[in-house]
């Protein structure tokens, strides 16, 4: 006896025939096949266990993430320390002083000047001119001084305007110089222009004073 839920009626004489049968065996017309219920079963449980295994694997992908995916290199790469680069040593200055007008004296004749050349360059910082001077001899006891380029110089001891960077009002007797200097060429002078006969001698401690990168 066939099995009765195998069968399907006949779309044409509703006689019961096969499922799978490709011509109705009471009509003989040609009818469309279906799989058997046994058949259709074994597909739809095989999509099933497919589906359910697919939805199992999303869930542990999601509770336990590949440790090479991209979250987790991104993680990492946050965690790492940076690298350091390594930075020079910052650079050691020492002080370097070169008397001008040391602890003896210069004479002056009358009518006469003299002048120290003073040179400053890119590597000497803060260089500056500082000390102070006495002056003595002839009936003041005066002396003028001065600091300037050599053009300036030039023009100051031939009496004419000079834009200078440091000059006494007029002869003194004593006088104090702190003068910062920017790289170039100086001359510190003194002049006894004004003294017609005396000569004057010029005591004091004045130096060039600055700084220099220790290699």
């Amino acid at each position: 006896m066939e099995d009765q839920t195998d069968l399907k009626p006949c779309p044409f004489c509703a006689e019961p025939i096969r499922r799978e049968a490709k011509v109705c065996r009471y009509c003989n017309r040609a009818v469309e096949p279906q799989p058997s219920r046994l058949r259709l079963w074994a597909i739809l449980s095989g999509i099933g266990v497919v589906l359910i295994g697919g939805t199992v694997l999303a869930l542990v992908l999601t509770k336990h993430p590949n440790p090479s995916g991209p979250d987790t290199a991104a993680s990492s790469s946050e965690q790492a320390p940076p690298e350091s680069e390594e930075q020079p040593p910052p650079p050691t200055y020492k002080s370097v002083r070169i008397p001008l007008l040391d602890t003896g004296h210069i004479v002056i004749n009358p009518q006469g000047y003299m002048g120290r050349n003073i040179t400053v360059t890119d590597s000497m910082r803060n260089a500056q001119i500082v000390g102070s001077f006495h002056a003595f001899g002839g009936s003041g006891n005066d002396i003028q001084a001065v600091l300037a380029t050599p053009d300036q110089w030039e023009n100051w001891i031939n009496g004419h305007q000079a834009q200078v960077l440091y000059a006494t009002p007029g002869p003194t007797t004593n006088g104090e110089i702190n003068v910062r200097l920017e790289p170039g060429s100086y001359i510190l002078g003194f002049s006894n222009k004004n003294a017609i006969v005396s000569r004057k001698e010029v005591t004091g401690d004045i130096a060039l004073e600055y700084d220099v990168e220790v290699r």
